[in-house]
Order: C-alpha cells, then sequence, then structure tokens
C-alpha cells in the first residue's frame, strides 16, 4: 500500500483533532469541502479562528494561517480579527446578501497569492 504525504498528513491532522477535542472527526467539527458547491462558512470562520475543523477534499490545505487549493461557498460575511493569514489559489463563490465576503480587523496581516472571488459582495477592510 502507498500513502501519499497529503494522505499522511491529512491522517495525522485527523488524529491530532480526536486527540486534541476527544471527539470523532467530524462530530461537531466544522467541514471545510472546498468542492464549490458545499457552504463552507462555518469551516472556515473556525479555521481562521484558530479551532480545529475537517477537511472533506483532499486537494484542499487548511491549516492553522494557511487555505489553499479549493472553491469555497461562503454565505456570511467571514471575520479575521488579530491574525497573520495567508492564502494560496483560492476561489470563493460569496452568497453573502449584504456586507464583505471578509472583515479584517485589529492587526491583521493577509497575503494572497491569488483569491477570485465570484459574486456581487467584495473584501472590506475596517
Amino acid at each position: 500500500m502507498e500513502l501519499s504525504r497529503r494522505s499522511f498528513l491529512r491522517g495525522t491532522l485527523s488524529l491530532t483533532v480526536l486527540a486534541a477535542t476527544g471527539l470523532p472527526v467530524g462530530a461537531g467539527i466544522p467541514t471545510i469541502y472546498g468542492n464549490g458547491v458545499d457552504d463552507d462558512t462555518d469551516g472556515l470562520q473556525a479555521l481562521f479562528d484558530g479551532k480545529p475543523v475537517h477537511v472533506e477534499r483532499e486537494t484542499v490545505v487548511a491549516t492553522d494561517g494557511y487555505l489553499s487549493g479549493g472553491s469555497f461557498v461562503v454565505s456570511r460575511t467571514l471575520t479575521l480579527a488579530g491574525k497573520r493569514f495567508q492564502f494560496g489559489d483560492i476561489s470563493i463563490l460569496s452568497r453573502v446578501t449584504s456586507g464583505p465576503v471578509f472583515l479584517l480587523t485589529g492587526e491583521t496581516f493577509l497575503y494572497a497569492r491569488s483569491i477570485t472571488i465570484h459574486g456581487p459582495v467584495v473584501p472590506e477592510i475596517i
């Protein structure tokens, strides 16, 4: 049986989440799908808050401070407060009906390699 580096790391992250929370992976832990269909809002906000998340797709890399490799559906404003965060190549399908997709507050530093936002709402900095 051959195990890719990504599969190994993903399994290690899942075991870490299980050990840290005492819960089975996916039990009450928000999911990041990254498939452009399912709503990723809760999972992304948890990631931005430094909480454990379950990543559904193998192509998505989601760690504390980094997100890359997916198409994410966002249905409400995501807040990044006082953090450093880096995006690789991502696509956002905005279903936000009012306000920004991203709200950056405090000492927040954001680096993005490539973000494509589809929808009527654009990022806002306060």
